[in-house]
């Protein structure tokens, strides 16, 4: 197994683009964030983590961590008869990070391969891991349009700015996520300028939003989807999701995907009746070192 710490977004991605677009909802998270880091203006500070471990059958896992964040994995043949190979490359994977004195808050992955590595890392280093997140990807090809949903859509400009910065930390407090103000505003900037999100609207109420997240080779990551909690209940963010997915394929996706959170059936049960269906499940799991008294 050979590991390489890639430099740049750039040269990670031309080892792992062709292997990740494989399953491309499936792994939208990593794509998204290494294509994220490719169009980078500036370097990141502090810089990302990007790892890749090869083998005789080609790439065997990767790995992208933006601290103070998790990371991020790709290890298809955990739950394969290539079982034995994957194990070694995560291992190899966990012992260059170790190597390379680099914290591991979390990590997020396919069920399997999360799990594998979690083991395998608090095994290695003797913290305990808990899960933090079980979620369900979901994949759109064709839009079935709620009805009955109050109001339209539209895109949020400039002037949406203050209420986009406001949902946006309220839905991180809500996922018990780190950012403040400051960086929801930031994020509320970038969302206006590129014209990335919708807003739902009804009797002139902004009442809920999603987000075009990602660029993706092929499809439309959907996500940010929030609506306040005296706003909710009415259909919103279906009909608010509904219309950014056919955006998206009408702007030439040929597909849409999400993650859903399985802790929330609402969501799950939404995202079905508009069109999405179930391909994967993703886990992230949390570290946490062990203090003796």
């Amino acid at each position: 197994m050979k590991v390489t710490t890639h430099a740049s977004a750039v040269e990670f991605l031309q080892t792992t683009e062709d292997w990740l677009e494989r399953e491309e909802s499936v792994n939208q998270l990593l794509l998204g964030l290494a294509s994220t880091l490719a169009d980078a203006d500036t370097p990141r500070d502090p810089p990302a983590v990007m790892m890749t471990v090869t083998g005789p059958a080609g790439l065997e896992a990767a790995s992208l961590m933006t601290p103070p964040r998790g990371l991020v994995l790709y290890a298809p043949g955990v739950d394969t008869d290539r079982h034995e190979q994957a194990m070694d490359a995560l291992q190899a994977l966990a012992e260059a990070l170790l190597a390379s004195g680099h914290a591991v808050p979390d990590c997020m992955a396919p069920s399997a391969a999360a799990l594998a590595f979690a083991q395998l890392w608090s095994k290695r280093t003797g913290h305990n891991f808990a899960l933090r997140l079980a979620l369900r990807v979901y994949e759109l090809r064709k839009v079935t349009f709620p009805v009955g949903v109050s109001g339209a859509c539209r895109v949020p400009g400039c002037e949406d700015i203050d209420l986009l910065a406001d949902w946006i930390h309220r839905f991180a407090q809500e996922l018990d996520e780190p950012g403040d103000m400051q960086s929801a505003r930031t994020s509320a900037t970038q969302l206006a300028q590129a014209r990335q999100a919708l807003i739902w609207e009804d009797q002139g109420r902004p009442v809920s939003m999603a987000v075009a997240k990602r660029r993706l080779p092929h499809g439309g990551s959907i996500g940010g989807v929030y609506t306040p909690k005296e706003h909710r209940g009415h259909g919103y963010a279906s009909a608010c999701v509904a219309a950014l997915s056919q955006r998206q394929l009408d702007a030439g996706k040929q597909f849409c995907c999400l993650f859903a959170d399985l802790a929330n059936p609402t969501s799950n049960g939404i995202y079905q009746k508009i069109g999405y269906v179930p391909v994967a499940d993703s886990v992230q799991y949390k570290f946490e070192v062990v203090h003796c008294d």
